[in-house]
């Protein structure tokens, strides 16, 4: 009998999709016109969504606070050295640097780690390109990322490479440890012991969205009482992103590391997803031609359809099948539409709200559906001579669904505390078609790993200080020897420039003469400071940076100076 059970088991056919029937003679699905609200092309949009959905979800290890797509995007194409992305890749580069803390690897004989360590631990937001460059020599792994970085004078390159670059970061940054471990402890907060202001026990307050813990009388402003509804602590407080924290699934939501999942597939085999408040249609690996033979499809030239707002969203439903082809597809989607019109409501309030005086993408997409459906709506009267007394069911339905799609946005705009078509001025000049991120929030981005001490449990803030502390046995870090640069380290390359000319001069300036070369304080001096002025690439600077060292006495060096000439290449060693 229990064979005859097992083998019954076995006989039974897997479900092939209706894609792969090659039996079905299936009508084709036109899908609506793909939205472009986003600052990125539509073959950019997937990849930047991937990289930003890890930054998002591992971003307490990788130590980045939250910020929107838009802005993500925004930053990708600027020209410039935004905040945003220069903390992208400073944070990056740290989390696999402690990742080798942690593995125990050297770059080099024991007794010059020093010189190594100086450089890849002192990189800032302005270096941190050259020092991703010597990192990656040291692993061949990282040949094509090092090929990108050689190839140009990145940061300040094209998109595109941007993109190939950060992809075999984040790919990396998921086989570290921090990764595994968040996956091993999933669905279970683990408070931290300590308060995270004074790094004592005791009776402590826990966050409701993170590990952090602390005294009542520690808060700034105190506390008296145990709150009674949900508390979230300073540093969540602070990292509060509207459109990202408040749209965290309720299984995220609940400490579980949710994957992202498709919604379904239609007829077609596209793949449809719910990301960043909009809805993605992502082609599969083949497209069936017009003579029924198939036609396998590149990566890179899948076609990708997204949809931002309320109604778009609709016509997207009104396009498929809901009985036959897409029926499972089409019952997730109505399953998630109370949700799904929430984040897009959102979507066009933050846009409202940043447009200023500006016509955004969303307004005009809006207005020419909304003439295109009174035009359908005229010519059908004419034809059929009838007066619309009597509305048909599907209009019936679908001015229900136009209703409470308005509703949503309303409520959405009234629980915010905000009017939804609020406005702020924007420095965009009139005639621009606004789309969020043009508001210029990634150039003003703040990370609160790196500005506020208390985003640090006492663990990862001992971390830090021992290893300030073991490097200052060699250097000067503290708060009087501290190197800053004279300028602004963010920005196009002619105000980075001029930010590394006026430091160099700055750092000359401060040298007394007792330890210059005797002919230095002559013409040497003024021809140097020419040669600064008119420096332009990097190779110039640092032929510059070269003869001010070599003017310098050689008494006034460390030794660990000397021991780091002649290492251009680190050399891996576990």
């Amino acid at each position: 009998m229990r064979k005859i059970v097992e083998s019954s088991i076995k006989s039974l056919p897997t479900p092939l999709p209706i894609w792969l029937q090659s039996d079905q003679d299936l009508p084709v699905l036109t899908l609506p016109k793909s939205s472009e609200d986003l600052l990125l092309p539509t073959h950019q949009v997937l990849p930047a969504c991937a990289i930003y959905e890890v930054l998002r979800k591992f971003s307490s290890e990788v130590r980045l606070s939250p910020f929107r797509l838009e802005d993500f995007m925004a930053a990708l194409q600027s020209e410039e050295m935004t905040t945003l992305l220069a903390e992208v890749h400073v944070q990056l580069l740290k989390s696999m640097l402690r990742e080798e803390d942690v593995q125990q690897t050297w770059f080099g004989p024991l007794d010059q780690k020093d010189s190594t360590y100086s450089v890849l631990n002192f990189a800032d937001t302005l270096t941190w390109p050259e020092v991703m460059r010597i990192y990656m020599q040291s692993d061949p792994t990282f040949a094509p990322a090092l090929s990108l970085l050689e190839s140009c004078e990145y940061p300040f390159t094209t998109c595109d490479v941007r993109l190939n670059l950060l992809k075999i970061l984040t790919d990396h940054f998921l086989c570290k440890t921090a990764v595994r471990q968040k996956f091993l402890s999933e669905g279970n907060i683990k408070y931290n012991d300590h308060c995270r202001v004074c790094h004592k026990v005791g009776d402590l307050l826990c966050c409701e969205t993170c590990p952090a813990v602390y005294h009542l009388h520690c808060l700034d402003p105190p506390l008296e009482h145990v709150p009674n509804e949900d508390w979230q602590c300073p540093i969540c407080t602070a990292q509060l992103c509207k459109g990202v924290t408040d749209c965290l699934s309720d299984v995220e939501r609940s400490g579980f590391l949710c994957r992202q999942e498709s919604l379904g597939y239609d007829r077609h085999g596209r793949k449809y997803c719910f990301i960043a408040r909009r809805i993605f249609v992502e082609e599969t690996g083949s497209r069936e031609e017009i003579d029924g033979d198939e036609e396998t499809i590149a990566v890179e030239d899948r076609k990708t359809w997204y949809y931002s707002s309320p109604h778009q969203f609709e016509q997207l439903l009104a396009a498929l099948n809901k009985t036959d082809f897409e029926k499972a597809l089409c019952q997730e989607l109505y399953n998630l539409r109370p949700e799904i019109l929430r984040q897009m409501a959102l979507t066009i309030q933050l846009t409202n709200k940043n447009k200023g005086n500006n016509k955004s993408y969303l307004e005009l997409d809006e207005e020419v559906a909304r003439e295109a459906s009174q035009t359908v709506v005229k010519v059908e009267k004419e034809e059929d001579g009838e007066a619309d007394e009597n509305l048909s069911v599907d209009a019936i339905k679908t001015e229900k669904e136009k209703i409470e799609t308005d509703e949503v946005v309303e409520e959405c705009g009234e629980r915010s505390g905000t009017p939804t078509k609020s406005k702020s001025q924007s420095p965009l000049p009139a005639d621009v078609i606004f789309k969020l991120g043009m508001e210029g929030r990634h150039k003003t981005y703040v990370n609160q790993y790196t500005s506020n001490p208390l985003a640090l449990n006492k663990n990862q803030e001992a971390e830090e200080r021992d290893r300030k502390r073991y490097l200052s046995h060699k250097f000067s870090i503290t708060g009087c020897g501290e190197f800053k640069w004279l300028g602004s380290t963010f920005g196009n390359r002619t105000i980075m420039q001029q930010t590394v000319r006026s430091t160099l001069l700055q750092l000359h300036s401060q040298l007394p003469a007792i330890f210059m070369h005797p002919n230095w304080a002559g013409s040497m001096r003024k021809s140097w400071i020419q040669a600064v002025n008119q420096s332009v690439s990097p190779a110039d600077l640092g032929r510059v940076l070269s003869i001010l060292v070599a003017c310098i006495r050689p008494v006034v060096f460390s030794s660990v100076w000397h021991e780091s000439l002649g290492h251009i290449r680190l050399q891996r060693q576990t």
